[in-house]
């Protein structure tokens, strides 16, 4: 587990009792993809290893009552723990309620997402090795070929 940075934050997915069927926590992965497709979630988007060869166990093995991190995880945004004590000893606060908090997770994954991915607004642009970037409606041209303006999940245009 990295080092928790400024915008780094965690929340607790709905108990059994009140989510039998995990609709929160599917809920959210499908919010994260459509609202913030720069983000990578574990279990969603490579890599599915570590360095050193060792499976990486996604969101999607998360069940109820474990935590959901942000900007903790080495290889991704958005990644879980287990034993929700452990989200405590290694200092990762603010922990929010999913269900409770929405409004807040909500501001905190935009904090964190324009700290992590800046906005990039180009019209006409060449950059280095002579590569020609224009924007296109909602296209970039990168080189003869367009691209939506999520492609690749690294840059977002204002």
């Amino acid at each position: 587990m990295k080092k928790n940075n400024v915008n780094s934050f965690a929340f607790v997915l709905p108990g059994k009792n009140e989510d039998p069927n995990g609709y929160y926590k599917q809920l959210f992965v499908e919010f994260i993809t459509k609202e913030f497709p720069e983000l990578t979630i574990a279990g969603f988007d490579r890599p599915y290893y570590t360095n050193m060869g060792k499976y990486i166990r996604g969101i999607d093995h998360a069940g109820a009552e474990t935590v959901i991190t942000v900007g903790t995880a080495p290889n991704h945004d958005i990644n879980w723990i287990e034993r929700p004590l452990y989200a405590l000893e290694k200092g990762i606060v603010p922990i929010y309620n999913l269900v409770k908090d929405f409004a807040a997770i909500k501001a905190k994954l935009t904090a964190y997402r324009d700290a992590k991915y800046p906005k990039v607004s180009f019209s006409n642009w060449s950059g280095n090795n002579s590569v020609n970037i224009k924007r296109v409606g909602s296209y970039l041209y990168v080189d003869g070929k367009f691209y939506n303006e999520n492609f690749g999940g690294y840059i977002r245009l204002g």
